[in-house]
């Protein structure tokens, strides 16, 4: 979406949508590292696998922005602007396509605690859960103080 927003958008609504679809893109491939992070803790037996996973995928985030920053404005002085847009998208997209290849199992009923509940009740367990979970005055008042702080 970034290189086609730098070569083909000049419509405000267009421009939106397609950076709606950037975003929305980026937390799909944040998903899928966490997801990734989660398997790999599951399978280890070892607790320390787990905070160090999370650390490589924070500091390699941190890191590829730091370079995306830097290098953006240094190939701006060299490209045209939607040759690095167009550079830009590359990342992201070989992220989607290798996500595309992780295999995975589904889980059954029987992995799942052999519940035979319908989609509705699923979510109104959710729900009822969130709910129960932000009354808690350890969970809404951090939530209150980072609201009133914005």
């Amino acid at each position: 979406t970034t290189a086609f927003l730098g070569v083909h958008i000049s419509v405000l609504q267009a421009t939106i949508a397609c950076l709606l679809l950037s975003s929305a893109t980026v937390a799909f491939s944040d998903v899928v590292a966490d997801g990734i992070v989660v398997q790999r803790t599951r399978d280890s037996n070892d607790p320390k696998v787990a905070g160090g996973l999370q650390s490589l995928c924070w500091g390699s985030a941190a890191i590829g922005g730091l370079l995306s920053a830097y290098f953006s404005g240094s190939l701006l002085e060299t490209m045209s602007p939607r040759d690095v847009f167009g550079l830009t998208a590359v990342l992201p997209f070989l992220v989607s396509a290798i996500a595309l290849l992780i295999d995975e199992e589904p889980v059954s009923k029987s992995q799942n605690g052999g519940e035979d509940a319908g989609l509705a009740s699923g979510v109104s367990q959710q729900i009822s859960d969130l709910w129960s979970a932000l009354r808690q005055p350890s969970i809404w008042r951090p939530a209150l103080f980072m609201f009133l702080w914005q």
